[in-house]
Formats: structure tokens, sequence, C-alpha cells
């Protein structure tokens, strides 16, 4: 059974859930819409970009549900029902590895596959009502997930009351949080000494585009005090790098 909803619609609902967490509980969102980022810096945003900040990768994925005994898992997940979300294979995308990449080159960035523990229309319509769409959604961390090539065929299959998922195409128990809650205080045991020292990390990065200036200074950012503008600048040009390869960045004042 797959989902009666679209992923475009689970990634808005969960996306505007986490935000409205965020800033009623005064955490100080920092990204969540990139667009406008330059026109909220101008009006005292920089104040986010000051201290100890979290950063999230979150990738989202619509799962299907099995139900059957001759579900190719069945036996591995315990014969009860579950849900599977797959993975674009390596010669079609680089999804997967740059998530895999980005958890591995730092424990402070938090990776991780959100998909939804229901199917439903009705449940989606539900949820999104009471702003509990993030409860019930997972959280696969990607941390430690391996890399993959060619054309083979990966997915990782859950259910909605375990702390654990496997990968497939051989299974391999993957660490998985139930709702954002919980990832939130995870996360937020992880943390850079500023915004400046997130970019650089990144920046490190083999794809992602660097100016001039970022390449000559590579290494060097303790010894440079990056101006607002740069700073805008770059994270404009990390975050959209990322949207476009359909992961979602957030940046949280801790």
């Amino acid at each position: 059974m797959k989902a009666e909803f679209g992923e475009l619609q689970f990634a808005y609902a969960i996306t505007r859930e986490i935000e409205d967490r965020i800033i009623f509980s005064g955490l100080n969102l920092g990204i969540p819409s990139l667009p406008n980022l330059r026109k909220e810096g101008e009006c005292g945003f920089d104040v986010a970009f000051e201290g100890p900040v979290v950063t999230l990768f979150l990738q989202y994925k619509l799962p299907e549900k099995l139900t059957r005994n001759y579900a190719r898992e069945w036996a591995d997940m315990g014969e009860k029902p579950y849900y599977r979300i797959s993975i674009y294979p390596a010669d079609r995308s680089a999804q997967h590895n740059l998530l895999a990449e980005l958890a591995r080159k730092s424990r402070r960035n938090q990776v991780y596959y959100c998909a939804p523990a229901f199917t439903d229309y009705q449940d989606m319509t539900d949820f999104q009502k009471c702003h509990m769409v993030s409860a019930h959604s997972v959280f696969v961390n990607c941390y430690g997930l391996p890399y993959i090539e060619g054309k083979e065929e990966h997915c990782i299959c859950y259910q909605g009351d375990s702390d654990s998922a496997l990968m497939y195409s051989q299974p391999e128990n993957v660490r998985l949080e139930q709702g954002w809650k919980t990832v939130l205080e995870q996360s937020r045991q992880y943390t850079y000494d500023n915004m400046d020292e997130f970019l650089w990390q990144v920046l490190d990065m083999e794809d992602i585009p660097r100016t001039r200036k970022e390449r000559s200074s590579k290494g060097e950012q303790e010894e440079e005090q990056v101006s607002l503008g740069r700073r805008l600048d770059t994270l404009t040009r990390v975050g959209n790098y990322f949207a476009r390869e359909g992961i979602q960045l957030l940046l949280l004042k801790k």
C-alpha cells in the first residue's frame, strides 16, 4: 500500500510544524526558507548566527506499507506489518551518498531520512490539523550508513513502534528516532561553536562550489572574521546546493 498523499504535502506539513514548534519554544529557528535570507538578515536576523549552532539535514521520503507474509522483508521484520522507503541507486542519484558523507564528516552534522509511520490520507489530514505529523514520523539517522554503488536497489524498512530499522540490500541495523522531539534532544548534543565553523567545514566537501576567496582561505577560518554579507551569501549558496539535492537544511540556535 503506497502513501495516499504526496511527498511535497508531507514535506510542507512537517517543515511548517517543525518551524512552529521551534519558534514557539523560543529556540530561534535559523533557516527554513533560503530565498528570503538576505531580507531577514537586514531585519536583525543576524542574531541567530551568534554562538553555538545546531545543523540538521533532512531528506523526506514516502513509504510503502507492507502487510502480507510474502513481502520480501517480512521475516526480518518480525512477521508484522512494516514500512519501506526506497533509496535511489547510485547511478541515478548521489543523494544517499551525500547524506552518508555529511554524517561521517562530522557528528555535528545531524543527518536523517524522515518518513511518516502512516500511509492513509485521512491520517495525514487528521495529524496535520492537530500538528502531530512529526510525532507520527520516523527519523532514520544516517550516521554509519554504508555508501552505495552502481545500479543496485536499496531500501530502508521500519515499524512505527521501534527504535531501529534495517537497510538493504543486505540487512543492516540502523538507528531510528521516533518523532521530532527526540531528534531535537539528540541533535542539541552536537553543536558547532559558531556559524562560520559550520560553513568552513561544509565548504570542504568536494562538490559544493566555493568562491576564489573561500578557496584561498581554506583552513584559515580562525584567523578571518567573516562579514555578515559574505556569510549570508555563502549560507544561501550552501543551502541552495542541498536544496537541489532534495535535502532540507535547518540551522538552530542552541
